[in-house]
């Protein structure tokens, strides 16, 4: 997707803690991986309307007690930058899509938020 000038990659740590790895986003099909459910009705679309400089992608559980902390954080922080042109997608890695929705209504987020049911991004970025 040509719209992605700059791709920051982070993990809460909805995974076991091991050795830090640079994800490859060569890899990335940008048809065919990224998820498509929407949680929170913002699409891909919009997100490419925006036309953001900075893209920070964050994979979470609803299970993982630092997303409960770094999710909201990201949001005020990068608002208290003043940073206009920065997007938050954050990709839900639970098997279960209610536990998602359950954490969201918890947190509510500036964010594009998407359910990765088959965890095809999180695979291809060997999370």
């Amino acid at each position: 997707m040509d719209f992605i000038f700059s791709l920051l990659i982070f993990i809460s740590s909805p995974v076991t803690a091991a050795p830090p790895r640079v994800p490859s986003v060569e890899s990335i099909d940008w048809k065919n991986d990224l998820p498509t459910t929407s949680l929170n009705e913002r699409t891909w679309d919009s997100l490419i309307d925006k036309k953001p400089k900075v893209i920070l992608i964050d994979f979470w559980a609803s299970w993982c007690e630092p997303c409960k902390v770094s999710l909201p954080l990201y949001v005020k922080e990068l608002t208290a930058q003043g940073l206009d042109d920065w997007a938050l997608v954050a990709v839900n890695v639970d098997s279960n899509q209610k536990d998602a929705l359950d954490f969201l209504n918890q947190y509510k987020l500036n964010a594009w938020v998407f359910w990765d049911k088959e965890k095809k991004l999180a695979q291809k970025l060997k999370m």
